[in-house]
């Protein structure tokens, strides 16, 4: 019975993402990944109109965001790496 428990238990933890480790994939509608865009952009000077295409998000100690951006007015896609940590203070990894 003790091992079906603990099995019940791993399983909802990797189906719920609460596991460190993958990414997974999470809606480019979701309002506060518009947030963490806007704000990461906003700090580039980079605030051009843009579309989100896909949304990664990874839990570490805190959050990884990949953020896979189409500029719209230029015409060309970068992917934007955002940490975030458990406090929620933001950092901007890469910008490519």
């Amino acid at each position: 019975m003790q091992r079906l428990l603990i099995l019940l238990l791993l399983v909802a933890l990797v189906a719920s993402g609460g596991i460190k480790g993958g990414w997974k994939t999470i809606s480019p509608d979701d309002p506060y990944v518009q947030e963490v865009a806007s704000y990461a952009l906003s700090r580039l000077n980079n605030a051009d109109k843009y579309i989100i295409d896909s949304v990664e998000r990874q839990l570490v100690s805190g959050f990884n965001y990949r953020i896979h951006l189409n500029f719209t007015q230029f015409d060309y896609q970068r992917s934007l790496l955002v940490y975030e940590d458990i406090e929620g203070l933001k950092e901007i990894k890469s910008f490519c």
